[in-house]
């Protein structure tokens, strides 16, 4: 299991160039369903909540959110509150990787699995291509 998808650690600051604390608890959590971070973690009607990656099937399967119940220096504790699954009628029914917000917009992201056929009729290059996405890319927008 890579720790990156499993575990969650947290430091804290005085200022924001630190110097940085290690959480006393580190890792904090460790549950591949819930502990990725997947977006900016954002106060509603004066709670804490944070978003987190479902890796338990495949690495940005879905998006949890989180309420925050505990936060300080020696302890953290949070509980799901909501789940954003992919649907599958969508344009990407694979996974959900990342919910951030920006003033009056919320983004998120989705995400396909294309095989070298369905790769192949959008242009793009299809697994083990040596032209790099970023090539295939910038070659579709000129």
């Amino acid at each position: 299991d890579n720790p990156a998808n499993s575990h969650l650690y947290i430091w804290y600051a005085d200022e924001l160039d630190g110097p940085w604390v290690q959480h006393a608890h580190n890792p904090v959590k460790i549950d591949r369903s819930n502990a990725r971070p997947a977006g900016t973690p954002f106060f509603h009607e004066g709670a804490l909540f944070r978003p987190a990656q479902d890796c338990s099937r495949t690495y940005g399967g879905a998006v949890k959110i989180n309420r925050v119940t505990a936060l300080s220096e020696s302890d953290f504790r949070e509980e799901i509150v909501a789940s954003i699954e992919p649907q599958s009628d969508s344009p990407f029914p694979d996974g959900i990787h990342h919910l951030s917000a920006f003033g009056d917009y919320t983004f998120i992201d989705g995400k396909r699995i294309m095989r070298d056929s369905r790769a192949k009729q959008r242009g793009l290059p299809a697994p083990g291509d040596p032209e790099t996405l970023a090539a295939a890319l910038a070659k579709m927008t000129k």
